[in-house]
């Protein structure tokens, strides 16, 4: 049997989570798919990448403000 697993929020938000992710997947062989969804946060003044995407859709919606969210999902803060 052929297992998909999805990974995202904290088990993404950081190289040493990313190799604990990696860690998981090899030790079972059946998990030939990986699913990754947005990175958690790595510390307190980090945003959620989810949230600035669900405010970036927001802003679209409500006031076409997406310029200032689609800068800050570049630069990464």
């Amino acid at each position: 049997m052929k297992k998909v697993v999805k990974f995202g929020g904290s088990s993404l938000a950081s190289a040493r989570q990313f190799k604990k992710v990696a860690d998981i997947i090899k030790a079972d062989k059946s998990r030939r798919y990986l699913v990754p969804s947005a990175p958690g946060k790595r510390n307190d003044k980090d945003e959620k990448v989810t949230d600035m995407l669900y405010a970036c859709y927001d802003a679209v919606v409500e006031a076409n403000l997406t310029r200032r969210y689609l800068r800050r999902l570049r630069a990464g803060t």
